[in-house]
């Protein structure tokens, strides 16, 4: 590959090209947390997939991205609706969704879309993970906003209000503590410790699920919050058992 400009061309750089490598386009532009989708409910017109806008079980989600492969034609206009990559499965939560599309998106250059139908027994929350498989090559994970049959708005692994997600779908602002009491047992090398963490912060809506991502799931505590004055074990194949209390 080589780059020209104002009459003069760079030396050639090698660079690796591979028929299908799906990536998508997350809310916060950076590749992690919550997907770029539309939910897409019976008659009514679609709407932009947040904590208050989750996806329920048989509606279907329509999410974005780039890298399903190459088309006969050209990338620098609309290229209408093309099927693109092989065998394309779509994953939420461990269960495997009926996908109805996989291609170009009809209206925009070298965009690449998935149209999938929720699962009925699919598992719900606001960071529900979801991951697609292309041609045999697996994107990163993201996470997909689902609540069952009836809620306008999904369970938040913090405990958030309706009204508190919806602040953070709007683009502002919350406050945000999170305390954690932790005691670990390692069983292959009988070895354990303790720890005490607390966060206290304003955060928008991707600062908040990097709190949830980067911290609480890191170690294992999500979504098992050990109620007050017991404790809950988690067996782990990495770090067995967990033991938090609270």
């Amino acid at each position: 590959m080589t780059v020209g400009y104002n009459g003069q061309t760079s030396a050639p750089a090698s660079i690796n090209v591979v028929g299908t490598q799906f990536g998508l386009f997350t809310a916060n532009a950076q590749g992690n947390g919550p997907a770029v989708a539309q939910v897409f409910s019976g008659s009514a017109a679609p709407v932009f997939m947040g904590l208050t806008t989750p996806a329920h079980p048989g509606e279907t989600i329509v999410i974005v991205g780039t890298g399903l492969g190459g088309i006969t034609g050209p990338d620098n206009a609309g290229p209408g609706a093309i099927l693109v990559g092989s065998n394309v499965i779509v994953t939420i939560g461990g269960i495997v969704a009926t996908t109805n599309y996989a291609g170009r998106s009809p209206q925009f250059p070298g965009e690449d879309q998935i149209n999938f139908v929720v699962p009925a027994n699919v598992p719900t929350g606001c960071y529900v993970p979801a991951s697609v498989t292309a041609s045999g090559q697996v994107s990163q994970d993201i996470v997909l906003s689902i609540a069952p049959a009836g809620p306008s708005a999904c369970v938040h692994p913090l405990g958030l209000s309706e009204g508190a997600l919806a602040t953070l779908d709007s683009g502002r602002t919350v406050n945000i503590g999170v305390f954690q009491v932790l005691r670990a047992y390692v069983a292959q090398s009988g070895r354990s410790g303790e720890g005490v963490g607390r966060l206290f912060d304003n955060v928008n809506a991707n600062e908040v699920f990097q709190m949830y991502n980067r911290v609480l799931a890191s170690f294992g505590t999500v979504s098992y919050p050990a109620p007050f004055n017991s404790c809950v074990v988690i067996e782990s194949a990495a770090y067995s058992p967990w033991i938090h209390s609270a």
